[in-house]
């Protein structure tokens, strides 16, 4: 997992799954270096083979840190099982999403 931060955003990349294995430091990386006033967060999905109902508890989560910011969380290119997932849970609804 890559994190990359820039002014007030912050750029999560280099995933392949977010499960019960990795939700954890999934949640606790972004925290950790989310910049204080950051009012987005991208994170790209598009090499993500396996979510499951952890690795969407860990997205619920950053939206809900950055939320407290006002801020938005963007999912960017989502494989096409991550997407049907998305699809299924209606996350979708609630997600701002970018293929």
């Amino acid at each position: 997992m890559n994190l990359t931060v820039e002014n007030d955003s912050m750029k999560v990349d280099g995933l392949t799954r977010i499960s019960a294995e990795n939700y954890r430091e999934v949640i606790d990386s972004v925290r950790a270096k989310l910049p204080q006033k950051a009012t987005l967060v991208t994170v790209d999905l598009s090499n993500v083979a396996f979510i499951d109902s952890q690795g969407l508890s860990a997205l619920i989560a950053i939206k809900k840190t950055i939320g407290a910011n006002n801020g938005r969380i963007v999912l960017q290119r989502p494989t096409r099982v991550v997407e049907q997932i998305l699809e299924i849970t209606q996350l979708n609804r609630i997600f701002e999403i970018e293929k």
